[in-house]
């Protein structure tokens, strides 16, 4: 990924994590809500689309970049919390359940291999060892005004459990059968007085 297209990127959502942090968009949950939260996932995305693809004509280049981005909400209908989780490339996102060796990928993949696995061609493992795994489909640059190019996801938030983000460089050197017991390791040892390191664990991984 271009370091630059993923500056845009992470320039815009911090402007909305100070919007949300001051309230802009709250509810009475003190959240905003699963309808808000949608647009302000589509709204940031493709605000950072477009000024990637301002960077790519300005340079003459292909510079772009992946994201997996998710807003905390509230859904009004099913009186839940909820991760709205919007995602192009092949960054990730995972739920772990403390105390245990349980992790969750929340995100699927946009790769070649991946949509191979999802037709059935080859296996989790055997797409671990392609050599054309780090073959991405989808980019940020793609996303529109109308959401089109980014996958939203809706997973309820659960008691326990933590969230992982992560990169296609740490999830594709680690075997996947071995990636579930290092993380929980990885959190146990970063564990004190019921508070997680999470910088730390990030360091450790």
């Amino acid at each position: 990924a271009s370091e630059e297209a993923a500056e845009h990127v992470h320039r815009a959502f911090r402007l909305t994590a100070e919007m949300l942090k001051e309230g802009e968009f709250d509810n009475t949950q003190g959240l905003p809500t699963l309808m808000a939260a949608h647009g302000i996932m589509v709204a940031t995305t493709s605000f950072a689309a477009d000024a990637i693809r301002e960077l790519q004509g300005s340079r003459k280049s292909k510079a772009d970049t992946v994201l997996t981005a998710g807003i905390t909400c509230w859904d009004p209908d099913k009186k839940i919390h909820v991760m709205l989780i919007g995602h192009a490339g092949n960054t990730r996102l995972y739920r772990h359940l403390l105390g245990t060796k349980q992790l969750q990928q929340l995100t699927r993949d946009d790769t070649l291999v991946q949509a191979q696995v999802d037709a059935g061609l080859i296996s989790t493992l055997e797409a671990f060892s392609d050599p054309q795994r780090n073959y991405i489909t989808n980019y940020a640059s793609r996303v529109d005004a109308t959401g089109y190019g980014l996958t939203i996801y809706r997973k309820a938030l659960v008691r326990g459990c933590v969230y992982l983000g992560e990169t296609d460089g740490l999830h594709g050197s680690i075997h996947p059968d071995n990636y579930p017991t290092i993380v929980a390791n990885r959190i146990i040892a970063r564990t004190s007085g019921g508070q997680i390191d999470t910088q730390g664990v990030a360091e450790d991984l």
